[in-house]
């Protein structure tokens, strides 16, 4: 039998009670909901009076309706008062009789009052305000850790750009390094060709000098010589002056005997001539070889005069020559030191610029490896979710069973229906006054009508239906916090059973569609085919769960809007959540070869 208020209760409770801040407390206060019961009790007996004294149909069928009306807020008024003072009513009945609070304890501690219930729900409240800052503190660290990686992926960047140039300018450096070693081997090489010169002109030098010792030498003998042949000459000059100053001392003495001796003077004198004769003509002899040797002396000094020259020239050039050898040497030293000392200054830089990088690549891979634990436990989340949702779904139908069967489920965070009220005749009067007693009074299905099988059935559903329902309410608040970072971050969001870049589906935060991509080693994104509603992949994935509970891994359904019919060819959902072309060969549905 359904329990309803006739349509004019409304007027007679509102105008009897005006509205206050019980209204806008559903706790309530004691005090003024005994108040409320007693003058509610006290209408009742007034309109029961009334009815007595009544005699119009009418009237009297209005005031019977309004003592119902009353008699039913009188009820809950009375069910309120009673379950704030449940705790004081047990406390009374453990005192008076314990045994009997012994024996239905297990009923009693199924009962709490509406404080319980509030403080449980504060609790939860409370719990559930601390899961949300810490997932708030989570976020900060995330997008902390985040900042942190942008700002290292900056300085990565910058620091690979200075590893760069770095590395350029060594590349330069050794370039340059390159061409001063190649200059200062050019100028080996010739300094080594001009020394092999200079070596070639001392050589001449030497040689020349020998020569014109020798030939000194020979110019001193030749001046003895001509100086021996001059005295030789002075010394036969002398001699035939000599002889001249004697022949004529002869002609002198011998004027007496001319005569005797005519012939032995003459003879004499024809050996003087004679000699005379020999000796000038050896002293022209001796005149003409002195003239030679004078001619040979003069081209000799000449000759020496000329490589005298010569030496000269070649020492200046020898003396030139070792000049610019010093001065090239100088350069290419001073070059050598200035690249050298370049190279150990990039070289250092480079060292330390090598360290920086290799701290900061360290630096990324910690992070890395941070994201990747972060990314593993979030798919642990969701697949922590995904049981979550498939166990409420079997208790929500378990409880659609309850209900059928007319089991009482109890406290839940959702009003009870009216089609679960159930009403007994007389089942009120022992606790209101006997002037309701009368009409038909509602009553729940008392405790003592239920098995223990079936109260700790009850008990445990009822407690496991809670659970997860407050865990359903975190996974919503999580997955609306998830879904408003991705829409922040301007990105897709991965649903169950896909990974963040991966083969999957994806939400539009925007547009609210589902859309099922397929990604390739290549980076290129495509979709496989239209999207669909969130409703529509809601549904697909409670049929999957079901499916997969009766059939197993095996278990395939149809994706909704691309008008594939179960058993033919079309695109389906694995139980791995992982969409493909299916084609019917006749053996059953198999992936096309190629999708």
């Amino acid at each position: 039998m359904e329990m309803s208020l006739p349509p004019n209760s409304g007027s007679i409770i509102s105008a009897a009670f005006p509205a206050t801040s019980l209204s806008r407390n559903p706790g309530g206060d004691i005090l003024t909901i005994q108040q409320r019961f007693d003058t509610t009790r006290r209408k009742l007996h007034q309109l029961a009076l009334a009815v007595k004294k009544e005699r119009d149909p009418k009237e009297k069928q209005f005031l019977l309706d309004e003592s119902r009306n009353l008699q039913l807020f009188s009820t809950l008024l009375y069910l309120t008062l009673m379950m704030h003072k449940i705790d004081e009513i047990k406390v009374l009945l453990k005192e008076s009789d314990p045994s009997t609070y012994v024996e239905n304890q297990a009923i009693f501690d199924s009962l709490r009052s509406p404080g319980f219930h509030l403080q449980r729900h504060h609790e939860s409240l409370q719990k559930a305000k601390k899961l949300f800052e810490r997932k708030q503190k989570y976020k900060v660290m995330h997008d902390e850790t985040m900042s942190r990686l942008h700002e290292y992926e900056e300085r990565v960047g910058k620091l690979q750009d200075l590893a760069t140039g770095t590395a350029n300018n060594f590349s330069e450096a050794m370039v340059r390094l390159g061409g001063s070693s190649g200059d200062a081997t050019g100028q080996a090489v010739n300094q080594a060709t001009m020394t092999v010169e200079l070596k070639h002109m001392q050589e001449k030098l030497d040689a020349m000098e020998n020569d014109l010792r020798k030939a000194t030498t020979e110019l001193e003998g030749s001046k003895a010589e001509n100086a021996a042949v001059k005295g030789e000459l002075a010394a036969k000059d002398l001699a035939l002056v000599r002889a001249h100053k004697d022949i004529e001392l002869a002609k002198l003495v011998a004027g007496s005997d001319a005569n005797a001796k005519l012939g032995h003077e003459q003879e004499a004198k024809q050996r003087i001539e004679a000699q005379l004769l020999a000796q000038e003509a050896s002293m022209g002899s001796l005149k003409a070889q002195l003239e030679a040797m004078q001619r040979e002396l003069d081209n000799k000094s000449a000759a020496l005069e000329v490589k005298e020259k010569e030496y000269a020239t070649l020492a200046w050039e020898y003396s030139k020559v070792n000049n610019v050898q010093g001065e090239l040497n100088q350069d290419s030293e001073a070059k050598l030191k200035e690249a050298t000392g370049k190279v150990k200054q990039l070289v250092a830089e480079l060292n330390e610029n090598v360290e920086v990088l290799n701290h900061a690549q360290k630096r990324v891979i910690i992070l890395e490896t941070s994201l990747e634990k972060e990314t593993e436990r979030r798919e642990a989340a969701e697949e922590k979710s995904r049981q979550m949702k498939f166990e409420i779904t079997e208790l929500a139908e378990k409880l659609a069973e309850l209900n059928e069967q007319g089991v009482d489920v109890g406290d839940l965070d959702r009003p009870l229906s009216r089609g679960g009220v159930m009403l007994d005749d007389g089942s009120m009067t022992s606790a209101l006054s006997g002037s309701i007693s009368s009409y038909v009074r509602p009553k729940f299905k008392g405790e003592s009508d239920y098995s223990e099988a079936e109260q700790a059935e009850r008990h445990t559903a009822v407690t496991k239906l809670q659970q997860l329902y407050r865990k359903k309410q975190s996974y919503n608040r999580w997955f609306q916090m998830k879904l408003e970072l991705t829409s922040k971050a301007g990105v897709m969001m991965a649903l169950s059973g896909t990974a963040q870049g991966h083969t999957g589906f994806y939400l539009n935060p925007s547009s609210n569609h589902v859309y099922y991509f397929v990604v390739k080693e290549s980076g290129e994104w495509s979709s496989m085919f239209k999207e669909i509603t969130m409703d529509q992949y809601r549904a697909m994935e409670l049929d999957l769960r079901r499916k997969v509970e009766k059939e197993g891994d095996g278990a395939l359904v149809p994706i909704p809007g691309t008008d594939t019919v179960m058993g033919k060819d079309g695109f389906y959902l694995n139980s791995k959540q992982k969409a493909s072309f299916y084609v019917n060969d006749g053996g059953g549905l198999k992936i096309k070869e190629g999708a």
